[in-house]
């Protein structure tokens, strides 16, 4: 106990930084947190004026890599907002759609293995999603279906048909899907899965992510809405919530790793705003404005 309260993981003792020491690293590397933007309280000629949480962040942000540590090449790649052509697995596996080609890349040993190839130019895998577990991945192909790959043998193990994919959640073995402006619901573990299907967009469905919990499911469209709805209550077309104060398509969906009632949406280039929602009261928190293109959660 006394050892890991006093080592750090390499087993080196830890070193105890004073505030005043602290201040004065940050004094030192203005430079640098001026090019990172970070918002500053009070800055004068010689003095910043900063609270111990702010100091907290700004040291993080000091200390963050600066460089890449591996560049991939990725030809062929997407240029798509609407498609989802990366995901990293639980299972410490990358995989990313190149074109037609789907590869998986193992970072530990470097191992790069081609899964996919669709015969259809005009059908390239358009949305990848790693179960929670790592276990299978879902591919869905842009104007056909989804095909589930086993993660350990690399074989081809389930095809959801019907299907124009842009979008892929898991919530255990229920694997929901946008395809075209409907929102899908797939029990992948029996063979015809289609378990309930829910029509509220008016546009084609661009992001979907079930809440860490598995209750709540929040689905983003090209309409510029974002529904929350129930998983109890996915036979059902009533929703929890309709959100309308985005100007553009809702790709970005993220829900807070800490606080599962929170909710995260990102609009596209006429938007580029980033807003907080509490998905209990049915409000927004907070809206940041980007001044970007908000694509990947």
């Amino acid at each position: 106990m006394e050892g890991n309260l006093t080592l750090d993981s390499e087993g080196r003792p830890f070193r105890m930084l004073f505030l005043e020491e602290v201040r004065n690293q940050v004094e030192n590397r203005f430079d640098m947190l001026m090019k990172l933007g970070v918002a500053m309280k009070t800055i004068s000629k010689t003095r910043i004026t900063l609270t111990n949480k702010e100091i907290t962040q700004v040291l993080i942000l000091c200390y963050f890599v600066q460089k890449e540590t591996k560049i991939l090449d990725a030809p062929f790649i997407q240029d798509d907002f609407y498609m989802n052509v990366m995901d990293w697995g639980k299972n410490n596996i990358l995989a990313v759609a190149l074109g037609q080609e789907l590869y998986l890349w193992n970072p530990v040993n470097e191992d790069t293995h081609r899964l996919l190839r669709t015969e259809n130019l005009n059908d390239p895998p358009s949305s990848l999603s790693w179960s929670h577990d790592g276990k299978t991945l879902a591919v869905g192909l842009l104007q056909s279906h989804i095909q589930l790959f086993d993660a350990q043998t690399r074989k081809l193990i389930n095809r959801l048909e019907g299907h124009h994919v842009g979008a892929n959640s898991w919530n255990g073995h229920i694997l929901t899907s946008g395809s075209g402006k409907a929102i899908l619901n797939h029990d992948v573990r029996v063979r015809n899965s289609l378990v309930s299907r829910l029509k509220a967009h008016m546009s084609k469905v661009c992001g979907l992510k079930w809440s860490i919990t598995g209750n709540l499911l929040a689905s983003g469209g090209d309409d510029i809405v974002v529904y929350i709805w129930e998983a109890s209550r996915m036979n059902s077309v009533q929703f929890v919530y309709r959100f309308t104060t985005h100007v553009a398509a809702v790709k970005a969906l993220a829900w807070c790793p800490y606080n599962f009632e929170v909710l995260a949406s990102g609009g596209g280039t006429n938007d580029g705003c980033i807003k907080l929602w509490d998905t209990q009261q049915g409000t927004c928190i907070n809206s940041v404005n980007t001044e970007a293109q908000l694509s990947l959660s």
